[in-house]
Parts: C-alpha cells; sequence; structure tokens
C-alpha cells in the first residue's frame, strides 16, 4: 500500500509579487476596447505607444479589445501582459498623485 503524498509547492517571486494584498488596481483589462480605455485614462495611451501599440488613435478602436489589437499587431501574449501591468500601475501612480494634499504654501 502507498501512502498518499502531499506535496506543498512554495511560490515563486513572481507569483509573491502579484498577491492581492500588493498588486496593483487592474484599471484596464484585456478585454476592454481601446477606445473606452484611452476616453477613461487619456495619458495610459502614451504606455500603450511605448509598447508599439499604435491603433489606439485608428478608427477601429471604438470596436477592438486591447487584446484584439495587440494580437492583430502580433504583440506576444506575455508582452502584453506585461503592458497591461505597466498601464495599470501608470494609473495608480497617476491616481495617487491626484489624492495627494496641494502645498499651500505655508
Amino acid at each position: 500500500m502507498v501512502a498518499d503524498t502531499v506535496v506543498e509547492k512554495k511560490p515563486d517571486a513572481k507569483s509573491v509579487e502579484k498577491t492581492a494584498s500588493n498588486a496593483p488596481p487592474q484599471y484596464v483589462t484585456k478585454e476592454m476596447l481601446l477606445g473606452e480605455v484611452v476616453a477613461k485614462h487619456p495619458k495610459a495611451a502614451f504606455v500603450m505607444l511605448q509598447y508599439g501599440l499604435h491603433c489606439i488613435g485608428c478608427h477601429v478602436s471604438y470596436y477592438e479589445t486591447i487584446e484584439q489589437g495587440c494580437l492583430g499587431h502580433g504583440m506576444p501574449p506575455h508582452v502584453m501582459e506585461e503592458m497591461l501591468e505597466d498601464v495599470n500601475a501608470f494609473i495608480a501612480e497617476e491616481e495617487a498623485e491626484q489624492k495627494l494634499p496641494v502645498a499651500d504654501g505655508k
């Protein structure tokens, strides 16, 4: 008779980095329309442009998801995920800066 063995896998560094407690909020997902993202977060377009996603100003952007745009232009899925992480981190940083109190010079 063979005893059942439970093997507990230790999390790697990447999975620890992306736990729910310290992951940036998901303002943007791959299912969102490109036009919708740019309308809500116009400055996020600069991050997408840095990744080569130039279709943000295209007339199709109002009907195409981020995933469709990325894959249609040959962006590998892992690069798309990296871009989304950067876009969300950028938006989170902007949100945090807006919540900071303005110095009144006193």
